[in-house]
């Protein structure tokens, strides 16, 4: 009788039978050489890596150090986040009184600043508006603003 062979075990013996004659052994140390050559290249490409790593890590370093120097600075700035992080009556005590202290800085900045405005004739070359903040020793920064947010 006559029998019919499953799909998969024609296609397995088709498989195994290549229309390609194996490659010869010229061929296959041609290819050798060619894979030998590629993987030269890779090495270098991968040690020319590396070095380009080396020296942008070392070229970073000097900016992760001032990063974290910043970041050391904005821990101790007049932020809302500062405030919030302290814990004891006195570290408020010692915020505030930065506050003034700063207040008091911006105060001698703004006078020197009215000053050279005075100097130089006003703000585009026009007669300088003294009405708009005379400033007074006393005074704090958020009157001197009050006061100039009602002005304009």
């Amino acid at each position: 009788m006559f029998s019919i062979s499953s799909p998969t075990s024609c296609r397995s013996r088709e498989q195994s039978v290549s229309p390609e004659p194996p490659p010869t052994e010229v061929q296959l140390r041609k290819m050798l050489q060619v894979l030998k050559a590629d993987t030269k290249q890779l090495e270098l490409g991968i040690a020319a890596l590396r070095t380009n790593c080396d020296k942008t890590t070392a070229s970073l370093r000097p900016l992760e150090d001032e990063h974290d120097e910043l970041l050391q600075e904005a821990t101790k700035g007049l932020t809302r986040e500062r405030l919030a992080a302290l814990s004891d009556p006195k570290a408020v005590h010692d915020f505030k009184r930065q506050i003034k202290e700063r207040q008091q800085q911006l105060l001698a900045l703004y006078a020197e600043a009215s000053k050279a405005e005075e100097r130089l004739g006003g703000p585009g070359g026009q007669v300088p508006d003294h009405r708009v903040l005379p400033l007074q020793a006393s005074e704090s920064l958020c009157g001197v603003l009050r006061r100039a947010a009602a002005l304009s």
